[in-house]
């Protein structure tokens, strides 16, 4: 039988046991047959007619925005709701309406906001019932865009001068390498790294947007190197900061890097308290031969992840502390060597770019496969017409670029095209138009196509 309010039947019945009578009241009690979704958890918690007040926000209260000029947000909700009213302001208390959403659409985007500017906003809940004013929020814009921060493409033919070619030109230098040649990269020219001594390294200055202390990021490189001689010898990819704290230097102790050590490939971040570090086999990589590499830190599923040739090697969870306190120094990115000068790497380099956000799966594919690596690509309303604008960073054996369209974000159809550059490592800017755009949502879908007829 059921006992409510006490310790069970059987419990009785052993000598060691006492009652344990509860003492409190009790209302509503029910048993179901299932797990209850979260949801329906709580529909059995909020008993009010007037709709479920607004939860859960994302960005979290006091968070960041995900980009300089634009955050999006979400947040949780929907009982006796049919919709939600949008505020935003940068004044606490004095909050402007911005958009009605559909209750199956519990997201927003905030655009035309200032970098490093705290914004305030709330979401009211609207229902048959009446209206529940939302809880007050706030968010802080993101320093820098959000966007490609460094952009090594590693093209000279002389000199030890390390060319950025993003909007933030972060120029670094070849120091102490004994034997290195500007040859044939996976894309135009690369870096080959051939003899190396202990202090030899790629040395790129440190500026503020290749910090990443709580944020998100991503490293895409190009690869090409062997396997050392023996498999305990050390060689780091990239290194940034310092392993030790100490007071006297300045040093921090915090840093984030690649290492090849054990015939394995490590991808670690530390915060001086606990080090992260998502690791895979090297044997595939270490093959002389190039190979794509890309490493994720993705602070808002807490995840480090490393890709190679697009196929995801390894996810693991980030330890919360490192995301809480912070990975960010302000000492120089080494590349193919660490802070200690200790561990350099032979090899050959190219295409070395970072991002200040996590890259998604079909953008690290996009960064393995497409002759175009892409910038920017914008749709803008105009009178009786839409215009399409892009921008590439650098080109690839292309021939031209195909656009499509649709109704449903499904099914597309030729629109126009546009002849692409063929092969430059400048960016380009192109513009094309939708003289007769088609009743509703239209979807557009940018396509590049190589003179071998590939298209992607």
């Amino acid at each position: 039988s059921l006992v409510i309010g006490n310790i069970g039947e059987l419990e009785f019945l052993a000598s060691a046991n006492t009652p344990a009578p509860y003492k409190g009241q009790l209302d509503e009690l029910k048993i179901f047959n299932y797990a209850l979704n979260q949801e329906q958890v709580m529909q059995q918690y909020h008993t009010s007619p007037l709709p479920l007040q607004a939860n859960t926000p994302t960005p979290s209260n006091n968070g960041t925005g995900n980009d300089a000029s634009r955050t999006d947000v979400s947040w949780g909700g929907g009982i006796n709701t049919t919709t939600y009213k949008v505020y935003l302001g940068t004044t606490s208390g004095a909050l402007t309406y911005l958009a009605d959403k559909a209750v199956a659409y519990p997201n927003y985007q905030f655009t035309g906001l200032t970098a490093n500017t705290t914004y305030y906003w709330r979401v009211d809940a609207i229902g048959a019932a009446g209206t529940t004013t939302g809880v007050e929020w706030s968010f802080k814009t993101a320093v820098f865009a959000k966007g490609i921060v460094a952009d090594w493409r590693l093209d000279a033919s002389s000199g030890t001068a390390i060319i950025d070619n993003s909007a933030y030109a972060i120029n670094g230098t070849i120091d102490n390498v004994t034997a290195y040649q500007w040859t044939t990269g996976k894309l135009n020219n690369g870096l080959s790294l051939q003899t190396m001594a202990a202090n030899s390294a790629v040395n790129i200055p440190h500026q503020e947007q290749i910090k990443f202390d709580k944020g998100s990021f991503s490293v895409s490189m190009w690869v090409k190197a062997s396997a050392p001689a023996s498999s305990t010898t050390s060689s780091y990819l990239f290194h940034k900061g310092t392993f030790a704290k100490n007071v006297n230097t300045g040093a921090t102790g915090k840093w984030y890097g690649v290492e090849f050590k054990n015939n394995k490939i490590y991808f670690a971040v530390d915060d001086d308290v606990n080090k992260s570090t998502a690791e895979a086999a090297s044997t595939a990589i270490l093959n002389n031969s190039w190979v794509h590499l890309v490493f994720v830190r993705n602070v808002s599923d807490k995840t480090l992840k490393i890709y190679k040739d697009g196929t995801q090697l390894v996810s693991v969870v980030e330890n919360a502390t490192s995301i809480n306190n912070g990975i960010g120094n302000i000492e120089p990115l080494l590349i193919a060597n660490n802070r200690d000068l200790n561990a350099p790497l032979t090899g050959a380099l190219d295409e070395i770019k970072i991002y200040n956000y996590a890259l998604s799966t079909s953008e690290i594919s996009d960064l393995k496969t497409l002759p175009v690596s892409f910038k920017d690509f914008k749709v803008s309303a105009e009178l009786n017409r839409v215009k399409l604008d892009w921008e590439t960073l650098s080109e690839n054996n292309n021939e031209r670029f195909v656009i499509e369209r649709s109704l449903d974000g499904k099914e597309f159809k030729f629109l126009t095209s546009v002849n692409g550059k063929g092969t430059t490592a400048s960016e380009s800017s192109y513009t094309a138009y939708d003289n007769e755009p088609l009743t509703g949502t239209n979807y557009y879908r940018l396509l590049s196509v190589d003179k071998d007829g590939t298209t992607v």
